[in-house]
């Protein structure tokens, strides 16, 4: 097989990870998701930006196939390289061209929604790729509480106004800056509600995402706020 050279971020971002130095995906995100899926044993789920599949992975065992999607060839191939599972097929796809004669049991998207700009295209295409009753749910960061985080990037915040940011990646645990910035597409929380309604998904509710007692003690810094949230829709 022929090496591939991955960039500087990605092995970054990879490094981070395998040194738990980041608290929020390894003590918060992972145990989320994992009580997220071991109540109800899915049989075929769709994952939007699946990244490194380091997630991916994790989950697998919490169900039985896992089709996990990223626009990005090269964090696919990194996926596929030192993520493998049996039951994870990485697809190298944008959600919002993909098509599948398969209808999903469920969808999720960790941390990715709030980086895709046209929210119609994806809710649809979601809906579409779902079966009857099916789950779709997503974490993004808060949109009340997140600019209180980013307090030098998003000077110019206002909670009702959509805006687009390119922000540094960082974590508390490793504040070094990644080459690349994030997409990140700021949205009331009432205008992801209205997108979703408007295409039929219906029993919404959230989890705003906050550290217990133990893991905030992790943190260099306390959370005023909760710093992400979860939407979960029904079709």
């Amino acid at each position: 097989m022929k090496k591939i050279n991955y960039s500087d971020d990605i092995l970054h971002r990879s490094t981070q990870i395998l040194c738990h130095k980041d608290i929020t995906f390894e003590k918060i995100f992972v145990p989320y998701w994992e009580e997220h899926f071991s109540k109800h044993k899915l049989n075929k789920v769709l994952e939007i930006g699946c990244g490194l599949g380091y997630l991916s992975k994790i989950l697998s065992s919490k169900l039985c196939f896992l089709y996990a999607l990223d626009k990005a060839s090269d964090v696919v191939s990194f996926a596929m390289e030192h993520n493998f599972s049996p039951n994870v097929k990485y697809i190298n796809n944008d959600i919002l061209t993909y098509d599948s004669e398969i209808n999903f049991d469920g969808c999720f998207a960790h941390m990715s929604v709030h980086s895709i700009k046209d929210l119609d295209t994806l809710f649809a295409n979601v809906y579409k790729l779902l079966r009857k009753d099916a789950s779709f749910s997503f974490s993004i960061p808060h949109p009340c509480f997140y600019h209180l985080f980013r307090p030098k990037e998003m000077k110019e915040f206002s909670y009702l106004n959509v805006k687009e940011y390119d922000l540094d990646f960082n974590i508390s645990l490793d504040q070094m800056h990644m080459h690349n910035k994030i997409k990140y597409y700021h949205r009331a929380i009432s205008v992801y509600m209205e997108i979703a309604y408007k295409h039929k998904f219906r029993n919404i509710s959230i989890d705003e995402i906050y550290p217990t007692e133990d893991i905030m003690k992790l943190y260099p810094e306390i959370w005023d706020y909760p710093k992400y949230i979860v939407f979960k829709l029904k079709k």
